[in-house]
């Protein structure tokens, strides 16, 4: 029995291929043989095999066939039965010592590109410097050097390369959990998780996809096993979904288009019923399932076993294209990202992020033009059975074939889960822990103090910080607070406050102002706005604080793990001491007292006018109308002196690009009677507002102001004066 093997489809050592039909048949390329024993078949291809090898490195090789491997290096062929019968699929070689890898290429190029003839037998051995005339070739192979091995199914082992290639030919001895059988109690959930993340990444080791790839570059694995992603979600599934439940149009489901550059979402308001939805599907609507995990079973066994497997959050998202159409512009995520194909095909474009600052983003980004996101570094197509990783922050877009429609589920993790997150959680507490208190009374009497009329008694009572011998309790309103006896003569100092009650003596009554200041007026006070800021500058220039949390740490982290020896811990503890210490140089003080300011600014009471300082300001203009004339205008010239009417009136602020200047001439006398009237004030003028600010309390004519124009000059000041910010040295009131 022979089998003719097409010219692009023969073996990269073009001496013989072994069929998987049973039986010693041999195909020589170009001639046909008498069946032989497999024994001598072996014998003689292996001395074709040495003697095509020995020309090809003397360089007197007449034949046009590539080299065949030395006998030390059996080929084990796949081969898959075609319409032009038996068809190479890839070829492995049982490495010596002294031999490279070589991995699997995908067949149906050039007769060049699927050969590894003279061009590869050089690359395999290392050079031909050390290669003297006339030695023997076992003892040319002795003076090579042994090259290093590329990990088992990787394509590419280049770290410098922007997107890791992974074939596997492992794939069908992989079980899918998706296929596993409920056969009762887990026994241990975090084997499970592993099971299922190796499974995701197959044939990729953990240790490996962590160290080289996670939040460093996409991977690319292709299986060419259409079965290998089955059971977790369909097109059946989701008419399904749509007949069974209450899907509502943008909460649940969208329908979306990407056309000339433009992206658009179609969903009407209500019930995303199966017509409606097919009827977007059949005018070329994505249709995109917001929470698969709500309505599949399949997909809440991966969610929820993968977000054990991370310690955060894992979602998924359900995409349904039809053929030929996109439907969603150019983009990057804030999660790391899962592409598993199910059904039809599916052609990819990835992108580097344009920057630093949009590496490993915390938040999603708009939609890109392609003139904005540069030269693809991966362009696939996927088929059932591939999975795709990138980081968060790579730029992707994806269209369905003209042929076929396309169906994938993305699983996503990682969103907001990094050491800038927790920074937030240590450094900024969402809501204040309770006081710790205790009910056993504690006085501590003290010498009548003399009141506005009259005498009255106070008692001293001491508040603790938190301890671990205090109980907990909350503050109710107007209840009456004490401390225990172990803490009675503890004098007042620093960290405790003073809790006071206060009674009037029998024979008298009494009556006393008692007058506030420093209400969260404190260091703690200021770093609450200092921290924030520094946060907020470190994520957007510093990857590091964006980066991912260790994917365990969970286990040895929290305070159930307070007394645990584990280096994990103090490495991530040192982790942290050394972002905080980071972090310092990420504060923006002077912006951050500038909000302390303004914050006080809005507590703050309007100024009291003199006589003498009314006068000479808006409040005291004694403009009016008189016979149908205008009569006491304002008429400040560039000679006048002005001054700022207090000096903590007014402060200067810059929020994002643009300047206000806040002042409390319009607050009311009631605590927070009314809001702050900040004014918008050009860049340019800026400078002239600090020159009034650090003349005070001196007059300054309105001429210094450093402004290019006179009149600008003018218009600012009539802008301060009018708003009673400033005040003339003489009135500046004057009748016609």
């Amino acid at each position: 029995m022979s089998q003719n093997i097409p010219a692009k489809r023969q073996s990269a050592f073009g001496a013989f291929v072994k069929s998987k039909v049973k039986g010693p048949t041999v195909q020589q390329t170009g001639a046909t043989k008498t069946p032989k024993t497999p024994s001598k078949m072996r014998r003689l291809s292996l001395r074709k095999s040495t003697r095509k090898i020995k020309h090809a490195l003397k360089g007197k090789s007449g034949s046009h066939q590539p080299a065949a491997a030395h006998r030390d290096m059996p080929v084990s062929q796949n081969t898959v039965q075609g319409e032009d019968g038996v068809k190479l699929k890839g070829y492995k070689m049982k490495t010596s010592p002294t031999t490279m890898v070589q991995e699997p290429q995908r067949t149906g190029g050039s007769p060049e590109e699927n050969s590894v003839g003279k061009r590869n037998i050089k690359s395999n051995i290392k050079s031909s410097q050390n290669v003297k005339p006339g030695q023997k070739f076992h003892e040319r192979i002795a003076t090579q050097q042994p090259l290093k091995r590329k990990p088992p199914g990787f394509e590419d082992s280049d770290d410098k390369t922007p997107v890791k290639r992974v074939r596997s030919d492992t794939a069908k001895s992989v079980q899918s959990p998706a296929k596993t059988v409920d056969v009762g109690e887990v026994e241990d959930s975090t084997v499970e998780a592993v099971k299922m993340f190796e499974w995701l990444i197959h044939p990729v080791k953990k240790e490996k996809f962590f160290s080289e790839l996670w939040e460093k570059k996409p991977l690319l694995v292709k299986r060419h096993l259409e079965s290998y992603n089955d059971g977790w979600f369909s097109t059946e599934d989701l008419t399904k979904i749509l007949h069974k439940n209450d899907v509502q149009f943008g909460r649940n489901l969208d329908v979306t288009t990407y056309e000339g550059g433009q992206r658009e979402t179609h969903n009407p308001p209500g019930r995303a019923y199966p017509a409606v939805v097919w009827d977007y599907y059949q005018n070329g609507c994505s249709v995109r399932l917001l929470n698969p995990q709500t309505y599949s079973h399949g997909v809440w066994r991966l969610c929820s076993s993968l977000q054990e497997y991370f310690s955060s959050m894992v979602g998924a998202n359900i995409y349904l294209t039809p053929p030929g159409t996109q439907g969603f512009a150019p983009h990057y995520d804030d999660i790391e990202a899962f592409v598993l194909q199910l059904e039809g095909k599916k052609h990819w474009k990835l992108y580097s992020p344009r920057n630093e600052g949009e590496k490993l983003p915390r938040f999603s980004s708009g939609n890109f033009s392609q003139e904005e996101i540069g030269e693809a570094i991966l362009d696939v197509t996927l088929e059932p059975g591939d999975l795709l990783y990138f980081p968060r922050g790579t730029i992707h877009q994806a269209s369905a074939l003209p042929d076929t429609h396309s169906l994938h589920i993305t699983v996503s993790t990682c969103q907001r889960n990094t050491w800038g997150d927790l920074m937030e959680k240590v450094c900024i507490p969402s809501t204040r822990p309770p006081p710790y208190w205790t009910h056993t009374p504690y006085t501590s009497p003290s010498p009548p103090v003399r009141g506005t009329h009259g005498e009255t008694s106070w008692r001293r009572y001491v508040y603790h910080p938190p301890g671990l011998r205090l109980t907990r309790h909350s503050l109710p309103t107007h209840h009456r607070l004490h401390l225990s006896e172990e803490h009675m003569g503890r004098p007042h100092g620093e960290g405790m406050y003073t809790i006071h009650q206060a009674s009037a003596l029998p024979d008298t009554h009494s009556l006393h102002i008692t007058v506030s200041t420093c209400q969260r007026n404190t260091w703690g006070d200021l770093m609450e706005k200092l921290v924030p800021a520094a946060l907020a500058t470190a994520f957007s220039e510093d990857v590091e604080f964006r980066q991912a949390l260790p994917r365990d740490y969970l286990d040895y982290m929290g305070l159930a793990n307070t007394d645990m020896d584990d280096p994990r811990r103090k490495a991530f503890l040192g982790t942290i001491q050394s972002l905080l210490s980071r972090l310092v140089s990420y504060v923006p003080v002077d912006a951050g007292v500038d909000q302390k300011a303004v914050e006080f600014m809005r507590d703050c009471l309007p100024p009291v006018f003199t006589k003498q300082e009314r006068a000479c300001s808006i409040y005291g203009c004694r403009t009016r109308l008189e016979k149908g004339r205008v009569v006491g205008s304002v008429d400040l010239k560039t000679s006048t002196p002005v001054k700022l009417i207090r000096k903590g009136a007014a402060r200067l602020v810059m929020e994002g690009e643009q300047v206000f200047l806040y002042h409390i001439l319009e607050n009311g006398r009631v605590y927070h009677g009314a809001e702050l009237q900040p004014i918008e004030v050009p860049p340019e003028a800026a400078p002239a507002i600090e020159y009034l600010m650090h003349s005070y309390p001196e007059y300054v004519t309105i001429d210094s102001f450093p402004l290019d124009h006179q009149q600008d000059k003018i218009d600012l000041a009539m802008l301060m004066f009018e708003k009673g910010i400033i005040i003339a040295q003489e009135p500046a009131s004057v009748d016609n």
